[in-house]
Order: C-alpha cells, then structure tokens, then sequence
C-alpha cells in the first residue's frame, strides 16, 4: 500500500475529512490531497510526524509506510 493510500484509510477509519485533517494537523488541504492521491512524492519526516500525531497512530509505522523507515521494535538496547 503506497503512503497516500494509508493516510486516506487512516483518515477515513476516524471519520476525518481532509478540511479537518488540514486544521488539526497544519498541513494544507491541497498537500493533504496531493499527498493522498500520490501526486505528492518527496515526503519530509516532519510532515509524515504532523500527521501520526494528528491520527493518533504510531510515528514509526507511519514513517515506515512513508519509506523514510523500517518497521520494528522502537525502543531497542544498544548492546
């Protein structure tokens, strides 16, 4: 599933339209529909954080599904 297809399944499982999504995540409404339908392509950390603290899912299996991560344990010690 490319990344766009995740934030709009995301948002749609919490019944968010893109205006909301765009008012509490900051990031414009015209971004959030570029980034959604996959004309959008250089996604920056930044905004891949904006937007799981705004569908209150984890950072890093956002980042993962941005390709800018790989999905695994967060809080590993370094032996």
């Amino acid at each position: 599933m490319k990344f766009g297809e995740t934030v709009r399944l995301l948002r749609k499982k919490k019944k968010m339209t893109l205006v909301k999504l765009a008012e509490i995540s900051g990031i414009s409404y015209n971004m959030l529909f570029r980034l959604e339908t996959g004309s959008f392509q250089n996604i920056q950390p930044s905004i891949v954080m904006q937007l799981a603290n705004s569908l209150i899912v984890p950072t890093a299996e956002l980042l993962a599904s941005a390709g800018l991560a790989t999905p695994g344990p967060v809080d590993e010690e370094l032996s």
